[in-house]
């Protein structure tokens, strides 16, 4: 197995929940130059938050 460095992700869009008025990023640009890739990720759909009848947030990512 390799293993690769890779520049700090960067964040280049977010959403803002309606709801709890959070921002999540959906959009991203990874580089892994020793490879010389680049990478945009894009969530969708950008609706990834959910609110709980207590009142707690989750957001989806964080399972992962």
């Amino acid at each position: 197995m390799r293993v690769y460095s890779m520049n700090p992700i960067e964040k280049l869009e977010y959403w803002k929940s309606p709801i709890t008025g959070q921002n999540y990023p959906t959009r991203f640009k990874i580089e892994i130059p020793s490879l010389d890739a680049k990478f945009e990720v894009v969530c969708t759909p950008k609706e990834q938050e959910f609110v709980s009848k207590m009142g707690s947030l989750t957001d989806v990512r964080t399972l992962l």
